[in-house]
């Protein structure tokens, strides 16, 4: 019977990763000290929760999806890196093999209907990438920095400037070569699935090999605004997930005037300097089952309201682990519109009403 239950939640995740939902990365259990994320239990508590597609799946079909997962999974148990990459690349294709013809249109239907189809193709049509060097300054403040990353240009003409959007990695990101591996990530395809497609800003994706340093995330928001005039100064936001939203926190506390608002999803919140963050808005998440994060989160957001802030939201995901609660975050009604509401010229912009 547990044999099953494991089998049967596997099924449901490889599943929900092929219909391309937004699946957390990888990250470390502690944030404070990146190192490779730790395998769960298929069953357990905390283990994720997905739906499994409506493309008519017959009993043999899962029976030949279980024997593809578990020799995967073997394969994969002492792989690291790119060769578990690549292990777990040819499952999902192995999987979707087995499909009918009606059953890929079917499951094509689903990806359409929530954006993610060809999140690449959408980024194409939308956003021209450009590889930037930083200068030789923003590595002379932290050499773990990487000298280059991805910025995100959208080919949408807009009158006057436009906000620039920082989106920082987690802990998995910090074990890329650099910042190539970030093409079309998660966070880049949920802030250009074609129903954000309105909301137009640059995306700056940068690759850092450890924690991120505030100061060298500040040299390299300098530069960008000193070479690409279009960028609106007083719109900078900075998104992040896991140790990227430990390096958003830590970011906004070293430096809450340079940024319009913040989005920290799923981190420690250190409750240090929170007096100079109580006109920032912000949009703190964590769920309830991501214990060594939820409690850090709800105590800021209670003690940073009794200091006075009106433009600290905060919002618990019940039952959501670590994973989970990026899901759930990307999915959050009216975020991006809340985001694009903020700016250092307008400190009391509030966020829409949303339950």
């Amino acid at each position: 019977m547990k044999r099953n239950r494991i089998l049967t939640v596997a099924v449901v995740f490889t599943l929900a990763m092929l219909v391309g939902g937004l699946i957390a990365e990888e990250t470390a259990d502690k944030p404070e000290t990146p190192r490779r994320g730790r395998r769960r239990r298929g069953g357990g508590r905390g283990a994720p929760v997905f739906k499994i597609p409506d493309i008519g799946v017959t009993d043999a079909q899962k029976t030949k999806i279980e024997a593809i997962i578990k020799a995967a999974t073997a394969a994969a148990k002492d792989a690291k890196g790119e060769d578990r990459t690549a292990i777990m690349g040819k499952m999902k294709k192995d999987i979707y093999k087995l499909y009918t013809k009606e059953q890929r249109q079917k499951l094509a239907e689903i990806r359409q209907a929530a954006g993610t189809a060809n999140p690449g193709a959408a980024a194409s049509k939308h956003m021209r990438l450009e590889m930037v060097t930083f200068p030789k300054n923003v590595q002379a403040v932290d050499s773990n920095m990487n000298k280059e990353a991805l910025l995100y240009h959208p080919i949408k003409k807009t009158e006057g400037k436009m906000p620039l959007i920082v989106l920082l990695h987690g802990a998995g990101g910090t074990k890329k070569k650099d910042a190539s591996a970030f093409k079309g990530n998660r966070d880049v395809k949920w802030v250009m699935t074609p129903a954000n497609s309105k909301y137009v800003a640059k995306i700056l994706v940068p690759h850092s090999r450890s924690h991120w340093n505030p100061e060298a995330l500040n040299k390299a928001v300098d530069h960008l605004l000193s070479v690409h005039k279009d960028i609106d100064k007083d719109r900078v936001y900075c998104i992040g997930y896991s140790l990227g939203g430990l390096g958003t926190w830590n970011w906004a506390r070293h430096s809450p005037e340079r940024l319009a608002a913040i989005v920290p999803v799923a981190f420690i919140a250190n409750p240090t300097d929170l007096k100079k963050m109580t006109k920032l808005p912000m949009w703190a998440m964590a769920g309830t089952s991501d214990r060594r994060r939820v409690g850090s989160v709800i105590a800021m957001g209670k003690a940073i309201k009794e200091l006075g802030s009106k433009v600290a939201r905060i919002t618990i995901f019940q039952g959501a682990n670590h994973t989970a609660t990026a899901n759930k975050a990307w999915a959050q009604e009216g975020l991006l519109e809340w985001l694009f509401a903020q700016s250092l010229k307008n400190r009391t912009a509030k966020p829409p009403s949303t339950k």
